[in-house]
């Protein structure tokens, strides 16, 4: 009586390629992010001279231990997830996406904040197709991936709004703003509080404008999915068919 194997006691020692590369690029990406925000809480602490020695605000330390926390727990789920990758365990999928989700603060990162979300999407979709796992998660990554790169399509308008109340005539202060995202803008310059010409987590950002834009990518995704698995399906049938039609004549 033999005993049942591991389903992963036949893979080979050494994984693939898009293994190896999906498995560094989810290390790496943690990390970053992790570096990123304790140089981001480390620039804004305020210290102040009292006598010989330096003070620091009770607040900026609360932030700080908080940040810190924070960067521990998004480098340690981007290193388990790593590390059930290379060990192409379905499971990896699942701490993808939770490490995907703790690294939503990141968008605090105006430029690298959207970038790194982008990366992720393609890696957890890549390895999702990798080890076959659900369609939905898939199309679902893709989808949102491609929901956050359209941040970097901006541009001014349409939406309008007020750049100040001291103009002369008052319409004067009126202007379009500066909008990220396709085909609907979901952030939004906020004039007198971030700096001009330039988007950040200061921004207005719209909800319901993300939504839609999202439903719009997946949707996307999921038509263009479900056209190359019909075309697909469709070329493999035909050969098939001639064959039986001609051993019927």
């Amino acid at each position: 009586m033999t005993e049942p194997q591991h389903p992963t006691a036949s893979l080979p020692s050494r994984p693939p390629v898009v293994v190896i590369l999906c498995s560094a690029g989810v290390a790496l990406v943690g990390l970053i992010v992790s570096i990123l925000l304790l140089v981001m809480v480390t620039n804004s602490l305020s210290f102040d001279v009292v006598g010989p020695m330096l003070a620091v605000h009770l607040d900026d330390v609360i932030r700080c231990i908080q940040v810190v926390v924070y960067s521990i727990l998004v480098a340690g789920l981007s290193l388990m997830t790593s590390m059930e990758y290379w060990h192409r365990r379905r499971r990896g999928l699942y701490l993808h996406m939770l490490a995907i989700f703790a690294m939503l603060p990141a968008l605090l990162l105006p430029l690298e904040g959207a970038a790194v979300l982008v990366i992720s999407l393609v890696i957890l979709a890549t390895m999702a197709a990798y080890l076959k796992a659900n369609r939905a998660i898939i199309i679902t990554a893709v989808g949102l991936g491609l929901t956050f790169a359209s941040y970097f399509y901006q541009q001014m308008g349409p939406q309008i709004g007020s750049y100040g109340a001291e103009c002369v005539p008052i319409e004067d202060c009126s202007g379009p703003l500066l909008g990220a995202g396709y085909p609907l803008q979901y952030i939004l310059d906020t004039p007198g509080i971030s700096s001009p010409g330039s988007l950040g987590f200061e921004d207005k950002f719209r909800v319901l404008a993300f939504a839609l834009d999202a439903f719009f990518y997946i949707a996307m995704t999921y038509l263009s999915y479900t056209l190359i698995r019909y075309y697909h399906a469709r070329r493999h049938k035909s050969p098939e068919g001639e064959g039986q039609r001609r051993h019927v004549i």
